[in-house]
């Protein structure tokens, strides 16, 4: 029971790996909190997670912050042009005839400039957290990050291909060290936006993005022998609903018109990995899925048990 939400923890163990001084616990668990309208089932049914293997996971705020790197690594400098401009000269943007500072905040609008930094979550192996890159010190060939909270137990490397975060090397204060990502262990979300009168917003835009590094591997420091893991190919497609927005087209020149509604949509697909076997020295664990697929959800399946 969680005595702060009033919750009961529900957790059904299934197995756990036992090699050279690491548990792996393998359970489905079950999150009590309620069911959300429009809540779709994970493969082992809905408000149910099995709990195996680890992720490490990206919200994208604005871009990939690792294609800042080594050019605009500031964000002051990478959200404004121009770190010591004040907001009170923001107002001249409506005022006519006045644009002076009109083209920047056009292009924070629009997302020319990335204001945040990417949130990563990782949860694996009893840990869990979050970090994000620290721009100040990352370089284009090594990138730091700062854990929230700060957790000096856990040593978080990136290894960088074509630009782009390949893999994560995460190394805990006993010495193990634990990988993920690589060729065939990442998810990859492409969002489709769509608003027919195009300001402001990407109209008709695809962005692409790396949001998600599976767990690969466990090398232990007291055994040659390693917990690896392997995944198979799943996609999600979701889409969302169309919200109606007023916007006004302002320009220096031009006095304000109406506002007209405009309606958006927005459809996101992840190919994504689902957890298809885990080997250690002692055997392997393979996870099944049904042979019928589901029926709320085209060309998705439930886990065998």
């Amino acid at each position: 029971m969680g005595y702060y939400t009033g919750t009961p923890q529900i957790n059904i163990p299934l197995y756990t790996i036992e090699e050279a001084n690491i548990s792996l616990p393998i359970s489905l668990s079950y999150h009590a909190s309620g069911i959300k309208v429009e809540e779709v089932a994970s493969w082992v049914g809905l408000g149910w997670s099995l709990n195996a293997g680890g992720v490490i996971s990206r919200t994208m705020i604005g871009k990939e912050d690792e294609l800042n790197i080594g050019s605009n690594s500031d964000y002051r400098t990478i959200g404004v042009p121009n770190p010591n401009i004040s907001l009170n000269s923001f107002q001249n943007f409506v005022v006519k005839g006045e644009d002076d500072d009109a083209d920047e905040i056009k292009q924070i609008v629009d997302g020319t400039y990335d204001l945040e930094p990417d949130i990563f979550h990782y949860n694996f192996a009893g840990y869990s957290g979050k970090f994000v890159i620290e721009p100040f010190a990352s370089t284009e060939s090594k990138i730091e990050v700062v854990t929230i909270p700060v957790n000096p137990a856990l040593k978080i490397e990136a290894e960088i291909k074509n630009t782009i975060i390949d893999k994560w090397i995460i190394t805990d204060d006993k010495g193990f060290v634990y990988t993920f990502g690589g060729t065939n262990a990442k998810e990859t979300t492409t969002t489709h936006s769509f608003d027919p009168h195009g300001t402001p917003g990407n109209t008709n835009g695809e962005i692409n993005y790396t949001s998600g590094w599976f767990l690969t591997s466990i090398s232990s420091p007291y055994s040659s022998e390693d917990i690896t893991f392997t995944y198979t190919d799943d996609r999600i497609v979701y889409d969302q609903k169309k919200s109606e927005i007023k916007y006004a087209s302002l320009t220096p020149s031009s006095d304000c018109g109406t506002m007209e509604p405009k309606n958006t949509w927005t459809n996101t697909e992840a190919d994504t990995k689902k957890l298809e076997s885990i080997f250690f020295s002692k055997g392997a664990i393979h996870f099944h899925k049904t042979q019928e697929g589901r029926k709320d959800l085209a060309e998705r399946f439930w886990l065998c048990l």
